[in-house]
């Protein structure tokens, strides 16, 4: 960090000093010092690869949709080869509700890097949604042959299974109970043991925490259950 900032003391346009502490700063969690720095790199070089994919980047976590899309773009139509520009991209025009476009570049991303789980992982999904499910379960469970320890992978695959009309509820159990034998057991020492009492007769407080909230049709299936509950006098006690 403190060689990048002297180089740059030296020479004020001096692009991988620029590059290096905006990746440096992004490590940190100063998204506006890093945005700064690879903003000083592209002053110098516009078509520099990782400042505009991590300033791409960056400005979309920042909320800044708009020039993190023309950003990506930039960046892939200068280097067609990069792969973080694309998987962002999937991510910005998901944001963004262009299916399409979104679709275009998971599948250049899936070319570039075929044994990325994650890639092959959403691509399975979008497979899914489409409607092909034996299709999109033969590409979920390569994406969890690819990264066996990733326990949202093989939750998915466990999911998708429920689409195949050939599978039996002990086919969907039997890979519910090997998702459980690798990844829900290791972790259940882990987890902090519950601090509440076990009255029968305590006040019980019920809260609703979930990422499902956002998008997922989960979320609007619990609206009027939420609702309910926050119009609700606060006076009213639920008991178990």
């Amino acid at each position: 960090l403190f060689r990048s900032l002297a180089a740059l003391q030296l020479q004020p346009t001096l692009v991988s000093a620029a590059n290096n502490l905006g990746n440096a700063f992004m490590a940190m969690g100063r998204q506006d010092d890093a945005a700064t720095y690879f903003r000083l790199a592209l002053s110098a070089d516009p078509n520099h690869a990782n400042a505009l994919t991590c300033l791409g980047g960056l400005l979309f976590e920042m909320g800044q949709d708009g020039e993190a899309l023309e950003l990506l773009e930039h960046a892939v139509a200068r280097h067609p080869q990069n792969f973080n520009a694309h998987v962002l991209l999937v991510q910005a025009y998901e944001r963004a509700d262009r299916r399409d476009d979104a679709d275009r570049h998971l599948a250049i991303a899936a070319k570039l890097k075929p044994d990325d789980a994650n890639v092959t992982n959403n691509l399975g999904t979008r497979i899914l949604n489409s409607g092909r499910a034996a299709e999109a379960v033969t590409q979920i469970a390569r994406a969890v042959a690819l990264d066996p320890t990733a326990a949202t992978l093989h939750s998915n695959l466990v999911l998708s299974r429920l689409y195949l009309p050939d599978l039996s509820a002990a086919d969907h159990l039997s890979e519910a109970r090997v998702w459980n034998d690798r990844h829900g057991k290791p972790r259940a020492g882990k987890l902090p043991a519950p601090t509440n009492t076990r009255d029968p007769e305590r006040v019980l407080r019920v809260g609703y925490v979930s990422a499902d909230f956002y998008r997922h049709p989960v979320g609007f299936f619990m609206k009027d259950r939420k609702s309910t509950r926050l119009n609700s006098s606060h006076s009213q006690q639920s008991r178990m």
